[in-house]
């Protein structure tokens, strides 16, 4: 159209005005020119909605990506553990179509969330060993922890690496080195000096349960511990260290309350590395329910509900393994 109007203009002679196909084709042009206008007022409306109806499922998108990002490095477990993006998807889309359907947003996108992820939790467990589901239901309990921000980066760090390098020359005497070993006392020492928590933290078992840089009152909850161990040893040991359940008997001297949920771990850790595992079975159905905590029976309904021509079942049975 506007090529059209220069042509016009640079062949036209005489007065413009008398000329009535020009002056009917600005006409046409104006009008076109408005249309396009409401036009693209009209689109940017549009992605506005999309974007805002987008931003209202982020929480779910978050969710779903958090979850992928877990099953995702199962293989650093055991690299038969292999799981696609498409697999992924397929089941997540499953999720969403399987899942109630309610009117009120909020509660829908909590019932998305909290399907999907004990849909995936299930599906996945079906194809790992048993000695790696509590792991497994770990590193999700933990994941969705940390993105919260339920969980203290120090802590976690702590938990995943150990001490690290420590200046020994500081610290209490260890009470019983045939017992304890170095890297476990240096991890209780580095724990005293770097753990800090909010104060709401211990109320609720979940460390830094308003996020690990809130502006409220902080607290060490290690503080002190190092040397109770040290001078008092012999009541850890009788009643705890030696305790035939220490993931669920009370810290003695007093600390049981100002010590929080996962940092309990710390100090399984490193007193009680043998009911590591279980103390992380004990938190995960603290935190997300009991039914990630033991292992999902599955049904072969279930199974075969999920396979198609592209989708076979293939069982791997171990020596020994009654079919």
């Amino acid at each position: 159209l506007e090529s059209t109007i220069l042509r016009m203009l640079s062949e036209s002679t005489g007065n413009i005005l008398d000329d009535s196909l020009l002056i009917s084709t600005l006409a046409e042009s104006k009008k076109t020119s408005t249309a396009i206008k409401g036009r693209v007022a009209e689109a940017e409306k549009t992605e506005l909605e999309i974007n805002e109806a987008r931003e209202e499922y982020r929480s779910v998108a978050t969710r779903g990506s958090l979850l992928y990002f877990v099953i995702a490095d199962l293989p650093n477990i055991d690299p038969m553990y292999q799981y696609s993006l498409d697999y992924y998807q397929f089941l997540f889309d499953k999720c969403l179509v399987q899942s109630e359907k309610v009117k009120d947003l909020s509660q829908r996108l909590a019932i998305i969330i909290a399907y999907a992820t004990a849909f995936m939790y299930k599906n996945i467990c079906r194809g790992l060993f048993e000695r790696d589901k509590v792991l497994f239901s770990s590193l999700l309990c933990f994941s969705i922890l940390r993105q919260r921000g339920a969980i203290e980066p120090t802590s976690w760090a702590l938990f995943v690496r150990g001490a690290g390098p420590v200046d020994r020359n500081s610290q209490h005497p260890n009470p019983n080195p045939e017992r304890i070993s170095e890297f476990q006392w240096d991890l209780i020492h580095a724990a005293e000096a770097q753990v800090e928590l909010a104060k709401s933290g211990a109320a609720d078992g979940t460390g830094a349960a308003d996020g690990t840089g809130g502006g409220g009152p902080r607290y060490h909850p290690f503080k002190a511990v190092p040397g109770s161990v040290s001078k008092e040893y012999s009541s850890w040991q009788l009643d705890w260290i030696d305790s035939e359940d220490p993931v669920a008997a009370p810290l003695p001297l007093g600390f049981d309350e100002d010590v929080p949920a996962f940092e309990r771990l710390l100090l399984l850790k490193a007193f009680r590395e043998d009911k590591l595992l279980e103390g992380m079975r004990h938190y995960v159905g603290q935190q997300l329910g009991e039914e990630f905590a033991s292992s999902p029976a599955a049904s072969m309904e279930e199974i075969y509900a999920d396979l198609s021509n592209s989708t076979p079942c293939i069982f791997i049975l171990s020596k020994g393994a009654d079919p």
